[in-house]
């Protein structure tokens, strides 16, 4: 009985109780002790005893004029009646003594104390069915000023939406409960009133749906988004708008790494069900098969994704679904030793998105690894190459240099890794790409200063320096590539840069011996430091 009472006192369903706030330290003094005797017997589940005690304080806290201590004290009897006359139906009778003691609390409370009886008082008006006072009430405490010590005004707005809800004020409520997600997307029970919205709807307002569908999954709540994404499919299917929630389905795949068996057995039977329904959906339910299971080449040409997949590739709302559900399978194959299908799901991400340059680095690690089976004689790294030199001239035509600066590292990845070091003024090597894409970084940074550090170019182009022979200048570079990772509370690959500058066992200038140790001064404190 105490723990459940106890557990009770935070969360009513549908609507939410909040719990007491912070009293004032400079009332502390004055505090009853009855008031900590309530709530003992509060957590000992004696509500008789505890509701007692509880008018005890008030009256003891009223003599001294201590209006703070009274509203404590009248909120946690209030909210105690509350939740007990959930789980026992003898104590309803108590509702109006505790729709008393929140009213006094909103005439004398202080503004924590008025928002929390306010949005009590308008749980317990949706629990009596009085809607309209319930609307009353939670709307003053959302349009009040916010308040430092209530944190929680989310479920404020979520009660306040139940409230207009139970008042038939259904746009409205949907609207509030947009709102708490946004501001609080893990918060399902607004979820669930958001959908719950969408499907009683009379006109369907699937764009809507998979936005918010969309929203959920990138919060983390997946797998309620997939059901309702489910769920509005087998309803909607014939709806012009339909393929919306095709593309938040695609998004649900790829968010739960959905793999080729696994979307076999489990999705290929329901989507066959819905291609039967509606004729609209065939083509973009068979390009997902086809991203799943079908044989596609690689491509480095711009566009040519839309020659696989006609029906994602028209708008951003089609293309960054199929993007990502593209690079997933694509290491789903790479890991089960199937490169040739990872390479064209990999060159096709990059196909739509030109600026994605994590699927063409993956590409030129699939090539690399499997080179005498996929390109033995080079011609399909070459093209990748030329490719990212064309795409890295347009961005310098429009000063793109974020682009730019993206550019230089895909390239000086590929040459490292290809172990072409150099010469400095050979385009097609590592150091060459590093040395512009630091250039790159400091271009961006003067427009952009809130940037965050790229230490990971210091250190790349100090290895390439050590390899045309530059070891002076890659000995300033590892320190530089230290002092970035110290910044991000990186000291293990601080250790490893200075590490690399030791190593090249240079005689140092007495500057640059200070500059040394102070950086691994900072390497050590910062490693000693519990995290």
């Amino acid at each position: 009985m105490a723990n459940r009472i106890a557990a009770s006192l935070l969360v009513l369903t549908p609507a939410v109780v909040l719990g007491q706030t912070t009293v004032d330290k400079s009332k502390a003094a004055s505090r009853p002790v009855v008031l900590d005797e309530a709530r003992a017997a509060q957590l000992h589940g004696d509500v008789k005893t505890s509701l007692q005690k509880y008018s005890a304080a008030m009256e003891q806290a009223k003599r001294t004029g201590n209006t703070v201590i009274v509203s404590e004290a009248a909120l946690s009897s209030a909210r105690m009646i509350q939740v007990v006359s959930q789980h026992e139906r003898s104590d309803a009778s108590l509702l109006p003594k505790a729709v008393e003691q929140y009213q006094y609390v909103l005439k004398n409370g202080t503004p924590a104390q008025r928002k929390l009886a306010g949005n009590n008082l308008g749980v317990l008006y949706i629990q009596q069915g009085k809607a309209a006072d319930a609307v009353e009430s939670l709307r003053a405490i959302v349009n009040s000023p916010p308040s430092p010590e209530l944190r929680d005004m989310y479920v404020v707005r979520y009660n306040f939406g139940r409230a207009l809800e139970a008042n038939k004020s259904l746009e409205q409520a949907y609207s509030q409960y947009k709102q708490v997600l946004r501001e609080q997307p893990g918060f399902k029970p607004a979820a669930v009133a958001a959908f719950r919205y969408l499907e009683s709807s009379g006109q369907p307002k699937l764009a809507e749906a998979a936005g918010l569908a969309t929203q959920l999954i990138a919060a983390g709540q997946t797998e309620f988004a997939g059901a309702q994404i489910h769920g509005l499919l087998t309803r909607w299917s014939g709806d012009r708008e339909a393929q919306r929630l095709l593309a938040a389905l695609i998004q649900y795949y790829a968010a739960t790494s959905l793999i080729p068996p696994d979307f076999n057995e489990k999705e290929s039977k329901f989507l066959e069900a819905i291609s039967e329904k509606s004729t609209a959906l065939r083509s973009p339910i068979a390009e997902i098969r086809l991203a799943y299971t079908g044989k596609l080449a690689p491509t480095w040409v711009p566009g040519r994704a839309s020659e696989s997949f006609p029906s994602w590739t028209k708008a951003e709302w089609q293309y960054l679904p199929l993007l990502s559900l593209l690079k997933r399978v694509a290491d789903y194959y790479d890991h089960q030793g199937e490169p040739q299908m990872a390479l064209a799901r990999y060159s096709l991400a990059w196909s739509l998105n030109r600026t994605d340059t994590q699927a063409i680095l993956y590409c030129a690690t699939v090539l690399r690894d499997h080179r005498e089976l996929l390109d033995p004689n080079r011609r399909l790294l070459d093209e990748l190459v030329r490719g990212l030199f064309q795409e890295k001239g347009m961005a310098y035509q429009k000063q793109d240099w974020l682009n730019i600066l993206r550019y230089h590292m895909v390239l000086g990845t590929i040459f490292e890794r290809e172990e072409r070091w150099g010469p400095e003024g050979d385009s097609h090597s590592a150091v060459f790409q590093w040395s512009h894409a630091l250039a790159a970084d400091t271009q961006y940074r003067r427009a952009n200063p809130d940037f965050p550090p790229s230490p990971g170019l210091y250190a790349h182009l100090a290895q390439a320096s050590v390899h045309v022979g530059r070891p002076d200048l890659a000995w300033d570079l590892y320190l530089s590539a230290a002092g970035g990772f110290l910044t991000y509370d990186m000291p293990g690959d601080a250790r490893k840069t200075l590490a690399a500058a030791s190593a090249l066992s240079l005689s140092l200038k007495p500057d640059q011996q200070t500059r040394f140790q102070k950086v691994q001064a900072l390497v050590d404190a910062q490693a000693t430091v519990p995290h």
